[in-house]
Parts: structure tokens; sequence; C-alpha cells
């Protein structure tokens, strides 16, 4: 495991609920609430990598570190990883870092492929919310930290599909944030430029190898930054839990970080 050190942000013994917390970016948040001594449910599909991200977490400090099989695009099984996590107590913390793509132009994509896309990325968002928002309200406290994408406030013709839904997750969490924030809950979002995976952690039917396996397709991303460089999944874990904790996010509601090297600069 490569990742930062200790940097005490309130989050030791927090009861973390992570969808989609153990591949890729997911699991590098993960193991990020894990070094600051938070406890952690991953919900997901893939339980043999839920397992061994959940056995990383424990080595790396978390009190505790619990898997649940979930489907985060139905919403009984996005209730049942909610109900295992308030095992441990109050929810404090939601990552929500489900998400799938499929490249292609608008006119070239198979329309039988846009179901799958928004249900995955933004059908799984909305289950999320109903069911654990209610319980953050009768808690009084919680956040939510969305996975979004730089593709959702840029246009690329390339995920024009996945970038709409994407935009769709910031405009509704934006929204529902201005009602929630009374109930004293938190909800924003991180958004990602290209994040290749680090150490070889891919989840199944992940097009990550074929691109990464490829020197002049990393290159090319690195032309989207102005700082030349794509991100490591890490980048985008300690904007996570600044945005999750309740020392450095105390006062973020309804906010967009950026993780893209500078792709886009909103004033």
């Amino acid at each position: 495991m490569k990742g930062g050190t200790y940097m005490d942000l309130g989050l030791k013994n927090k009861n973390i609920l992570l969808f989609g917390g153990h591949s890729n970016i997911g699991r590098c948040v993960t193991l990020a609430f894990a070094q600051e001594g938070a406890g952690v449910t991953i919900a997901g599909r893939d339980l043999e990598s839920c397992e061994k991200v959940a056995l990383e977490a424990l080595e790396a400090g978390a009190p505790w570190a619990e898997i649940v099989k979930c489907d985060a695009t139905s919403y009984e099984e996005t209730a049942h990883a909610a109900e295992s996590a308030l095992l441990h107590g109050a929810i404090d913390s939601v990552y929500h870092g489900v998400g799938w793509d499929s490249l292609g132009k608008f006119l070239e994509l198979d329309r039988n492929l846009w179901q799958k896309i928004y249900e995955i990325n933004f059908l799984s968002c909305m289950n999320a919310w109903k069911y654990i928002l209610p319980i953050m309200q009768k808690q009084g406290h919680g956040n939510f930290v969305n996975n979004a994408s730089t593709c959702g406030r840029v246009h690329d013709s390339d995920e024009c599909v996945y970038g709409a839904l994407k935009s769709a997750v910031i405009h509704l969490a934006q929204t529902i944030a201005q009602d929630v924030a009374k109930d004293g809950i938190r909800i924003n979002c991180v958004a990602p430029g290209a994040t290749p995976p680090i150490d070889g952690h891919f989840t199944s039917g992940s097009p990550w190898p074929a691109f990464t396996s490829n020197p002049e397709t990393l290159e090319y991303w690195k032309t989207f930054s102005p700082l030349g460089q794509v991100g490591t999944p890490w980048d985008v874990a300690y904007a996570v839990l600044f945005l999750a904790s309740d020392i450095t996010g105390r006062h973020q509601c309804g906010q967009v970080i950026g993780v893209d090297g500078g792709r886009y600069m909103p004033k």
C-alpha cells in the first residue's frame, strides 16, 4: 500500500460507508480513511476485491472493516448496505464512488448502453441519498462525498452521456445540499480528471488495462492538464478526506473540488 501519513483530521473511530470503496479511487479512499483511524464498511458487487481492501484497511489502522455485497443500482441493496453500516453506530460519512463509462461520441454510442450508464452513475447516487439522508436527519449530522468527474464540468464528446450524468450528479447534490444543510448534513463532490489505477488494482471488466498499456494514451491525457501530468487515486482520496472531515470540511457545503491538474478552472 502506498499513501500518506496520519494527518489527524478528526476521523478516528468515525463510521464511514463506502460505495465502490474497493477499486481504483475507491480503494485509496478506503485506505486513506483507515489511516486516519476510521472504521469502514465497503459496499460493492465484487466481494473478493472488497475482502482484499478490507484486510488492507485493517492493516492501515481501521478499527473495523466490514464488507457487504451491494449493487448500488438497487435501492434494496443500497438500503441493506446502510443498515450494515449502522451496526457500528451513526453513519458519519458516505463516500459514493460508483461509476462506469463506455467511450464513444453520441451518434456512435450503442443506445442499449444508455440505461446502464444512467443507472450506475446517477440512479445509484439517488438511491443512496434517498435512503441514507433521512437517517442522517434523525442523527442530526453526517455528510456525503460523491465522486463526480471533470467530464461533468467540461464537454468531452467521447464521454458525452457519462459526462451529462456526472453533471447531473453535481447539480442534484448541490440542490439537495441546500435542503439538508439545516439538519447538520453536508453534501459535496470531487471531480477527478484522468486517474489511472495504481498497483494493478483493476476491477473486472475495467477498460483501464487497455488504456494504461499504451504509453501514447497516457501522454495524450497529460496534455489536458496545465501541470502536464495525470492524477493518482491518492490525489482524489485526500480531497475526499478534506471534505469528509468536520475539521477541514466543516464549512464546505455543495462544493465541487476538481482533482484534474487544472483542466477545469472555475471562477
